[in-house]
């Protein structure tokens, strides 16, 4: 079963600012040991994490769409490690949404795309919106997720 549960301390909305982009705020639990480091964006480990999250993230979306402009690494918390950042958009270009966003994530988890990210499946939100897979297997929702997604663009082409 595939539900989108949204959450009340993240905005439920992408932001848009006036240079016509698109920022939404992407947040998944790394399945990494968390280390002080990460705390401080100065220090080194810091630096490190954060570009090896845009190399593996960026080439994902910037193949899925013609709208992603690039990946901001805001900051890391403890918890294993979570990570905070930011995709943006251009506005202009048709935006995917929120479940389209975590699909494509998903589906790049699932295929060893983003391995070196030992993100947790279950953990991706955006904007707040989270991909809930209860009782199936993480293939079987990826794939009922996607199906979802295409549906959801045929209907907005034929309405």
């Amino acid at each position: 079963m595939v539900a989108s549960v949204p959450t009340t301390n993240i905005a439920a909305a992408p932001t848009a600012t006036p240079a016509s982009i698109i920022i939404y705020a992407l947040h998944f639990l790394s399945r990494d040991n968390f280390i002080p480091g990460l705390l401080n964006p100065l220090s080194q480990a810091f630096q490190n994490k954060a570009r090896q999250t845009k190399q593996q993230l960026e080439p994902i979306y910037s193949a899925g769409y013609d709208s992603f402009i690039r990946v901001n690494v805001t900051r890391f918390r403890n918890g294993s490690t979570i990570t905070f950042a930011s995709l943006i958009f251009n506005s202009t270009a048709s935006p995917p949404t929120f479940i389209e966003i975590i699909t494509t994530l998903l589906f790049a988890v699932q295929t060893g795309q983003v391995s070196g990210l030992n993100i947790e499946p279950s953990s991706i939100t955006v904007n707040g919106t989270v991909i809930i897979t209860s009782g199936a297997s993480s293939h079987t929702s990826i794939f009922t997720a996607t199906c979802l997604v295409v549906i959801s663009q045929l209907l907005s082409y034929v309405c």
